[in-house]
């Protein structure tokens, strides 16, 4: 009778965690995908520029993983690479927009910028506490 008791506990424990991993996991996905459907959204792209999007997006972090296994470079060479590789990206994708799109795109990514660096500001905070 004890152990079917305590068999019984641990499931219910198990169960608990399991849930409570899930959740989590659930809301930081929520957050991620929500946060791509509103620029593309607020950006307003027809079908052929969101096909087009997405091709740079992947070919981008193709890119930016394979420089990242790349060991035969420095910290300061792959440094280079990135930015180089970023001024690209950032130029092929205003090559997919509109004039209207650029300056819209321009404004979303100073917001980001803005918003990164409060982050970055209370989290300084929080660890001078």
């Amino acid at each position: 009778m004890k152990k079917t008791i305590a068999l019984f506990a641990m499931l219910i424990a198990l169960t608990v965690a399991v849930q409570a991993q899930t959740k989590r996991d659930t809301i930081r996905n929520d957050k991620h995908t929500t946060a791509k459907v509103k620029k593309t959204d607020q950006l307003g792209l027809s079908k052929e520029q969101a096909k087009k999007w997405k091709e740079e997006k992947d070919a981008y972090k193709k890119s930016k993983d394979a420089l990242k296994a790349d060991k035969t470079l420095t910290k300061e060479q792959k440094k280079e690479k990135e930015k180089t590789l970023s001024q690209q990206h950032t130029d092929k994708l205003a090559g997919i927009l509109t004039p209207e799109q650029q300056a819209k795109y321009k404004t979303l990514k100073e917001e980001e910028k803005q918003e990164k660096a409060e982050k970055k500001k209370d989290k300084g905070k929080k660890k001078g506490q």
